[in-house]
């Protein structure tokens, strides 16, 4: 569908759901559920990636794939950590990202690193084109 560059800053999430409405259309069963991944996705991309190397943008796409709508988030990756879902606090204001992610995604989500020695990485995700899957 298509493929976007987005810059390492908070407007990132913004531009890839304005980039949705367009390549979905507004009224797609399943926007509302694309648009809530791809914006932790690409939040957690410009929010945990290591700044401070060069090529510093992400990529951002959005694939029809059989069944499914799979969007990838591509970023330079990062020496000390790794996506993975965690259990916080019942008070904690974050950390529930990955577990929307799992849930809308029944459960097909992932990752992969690029290039073992920049760290660059691609977290993976696909939602049910036909919303009542996911119930």
């Amino acid at each position: 569908m298509g493929v976007l560059r987005l810059p390492r800053s908070d407007l990132a999430p913004g531009l890839a759901r304005e980039a949705l409405n367009r390549w979905m259309g507004y009224d797609h069963p399943s926007l509302d559920a694309v648009m809530l991944v791809a914006s932790e996705l690409v939040t957690n991309a410009f929010m945990h990636a290591d700044q401070a190397r060069s090529g510093g943008g992400i990529r951002f796409s959005l694939l029809h794939h059989g069944d499914c709508w799979r969007i990838e988030v591509k970023d330079q990756g990062s020496y000390s950590s790794v996506p993975r879902q965690k259990t916080p606090a019942e008070e904690s204001e974050h950390g529930r990202g990955l577990q929307l992610v799992a849930f809308l995604s029944a459960g097909r989500w992932g990752t992969f690193v690029h290039d073992h020695r920049t760290r660059a990485r691609t977290v993976w995700c696909e939602v049910p084109a036909d919303p009542a899957a996911v119930e």
